[in-house]
């Protein structure tokens, strides 16, 4: 486990792809500093931080006529948690079936991959642990090539408290992804990208946030993310923000 020679051992690899233009700005350094629905993919426990309701939509143009989204909803349940749901959908173009003497069949197969996540969040605060908060998601995936395998899943996830060092903001976090789980197209079943991410944000000042994320998967080396936002707000309800990131996966 955490080598660079385990590539290739696991099997959805869609789910690495993330969620959200500010995190993907951040260089996916968000595990501490997701408040809003795309939490529900980076750490189920930091929906907790949702006040009322939170919607979000992602599309990307990847490389090779792919294409990627992700949909992300919150919705705040009293003094009893966040529910969120997320949904990840990766399409590509379609392939020529060919016999096993390379003629084509005259049919066509189009790669597609799913994934569905309900999560629920929960603040500490009735065990004495005040502004922590813990989260819960289930997932079912699906991804089909030619063939088409499914399975369930998990992330967990643990939102510290904010504590203050030198007059700023620390908040730690701990979140575990895509905890069991195998697809299994033919013979073989292959284990999902099992992560496990260590992740801190500073509010350095209350417009100024960095963050770093640590993650150890399954089947690759560890490596960082290292991201800060700076945002200007203009009255209550309009801002604007630069943000830059740097991911060494």
């Amino acid at each position: 486990a955490f080598s660079g020679a385990d590539k290739g051992t696991s099997s959805g690899q869609f789910l690495k792809l993330g969620a959200g233009a500010r995190a993907a700005g951040m260089g996916e350094a968000y595990s501490s500093v997701a408040d809003e629905a795309s939490a529900v993919y980076w750490n189920p426990a930091a929906s907790a931080r949702i006040n009322g309701f939170s919607a979000t939509f992602m599309h990307a143009a990847l490389l090779a006529d792919i294409s990627y989204e992700f949909l992300g909803y919150g919705q705040k349940l009293g003094n009893s948690g966040v529910l969120g749901l997320g949904v990840q959908y990766l399409s590509m173009p379609a392939f020529q079936e060919t016999d096993p003497s390379g003629f084509e069949t005259g049919t066509s197969f189009s790669p597609k991959d799913t994934g569905v996540t309900l999560a629920i969040a929960y603040p500490l605060e009735s065990f004495g642990f005040k502004k922590y908060s813990m989260g819960l998601s289930g997932k079912y995936i699906r991804s089909g090539i030619y063939e088409s395998a499914s399975t369930f899943a998990a992330d967990l996830g643990i939102l510290g408290a904010p504590c203050s060092v030198r007059g700023a903001d620390l908040r730690l976090s701990l979140v575990v992804q895509n905890l069991g789980g195998k697809l299994k197209f033919e013979q073989n079943p292959d284990p999902l990208p099992l992560n496990l991410k260590l992740g801190s944000s500073l509010n350095i000042r209350k417009n100024w946030l960095i963050g770093l994320d640590v993650n150890f998967p399954r089947d690759n080396r560890p490596y960082a993310a290292l991201g800060t936002e700076y945002r200007l707000d203009y009255g209550a309800n309009a801002g604007i923000a630069g943000r830059a990131g740097f991911n060494s996966r």
